[in-house]
């Protein structure tokens, strides 16, 4: 019973998020965790989440540039690609957090979790080792 209880505990700890903040200023706030995400149809990932609170008594929209590096590099630094442009847009109270099933603004790719030799058709896996939002606009509704 120990064990088990012992067991139950770790495993919560092991599985409680770890959100870091970003940005934070009176109208909202902006935090980022990593997290594993399991498929059935495509290798499994890591992603990095982010969540955005909206601490304002008025809807507002987000709009932010996002820079990516893998493994050192930025992959669009000298982009001005609309793949990168992000808006988000969320209600007065509430919060918005990116999860494994919707694709959206709130989602950005880490890695692939799985060995190499069970991936046809990937050569390297390669890792974000960084990410910003710039150009960030917060405006009221």
């Amino acid at each position: 019973i120990i064990f088990i209880y012992l067991s139950s505990i770790f495993t919560s700890a092991m599985n409680k998020p770890n959100w870091k903040i970003y940005y934070e200023d009176t109208k909202v706030k902006i935090l980022y965790q990593k997290q594993d995400c399991d498929f059935n149809n495509q290798f499994d990932q890591e992603f990095v989440f982010l969540k955005i609170e909206n601490l304002s008594s008025q809807s507002i929209t987000l709009k932010w540039d996002e820079k990516i590096w893998y493994d050192e590099s930025c992959i669009n630094c000298e982009q001005d690609s609309p793949e990168f442009r992000k808006v988000t847009r969320v209600e007065k109270g509430k919060t918005l957090e990116g999860n494994c099933s919707e694709n959206n603004a709130l989602r950005i790719f880490s890695k692939f979790t799985e060995k190499l030799e069970d991936m046809p058709g990937v050569d390297k896996i390669v890792k974000l080792t960084k990410f910003e939002l710039e150009n960030l606009k917060i405006t009221n509704e």
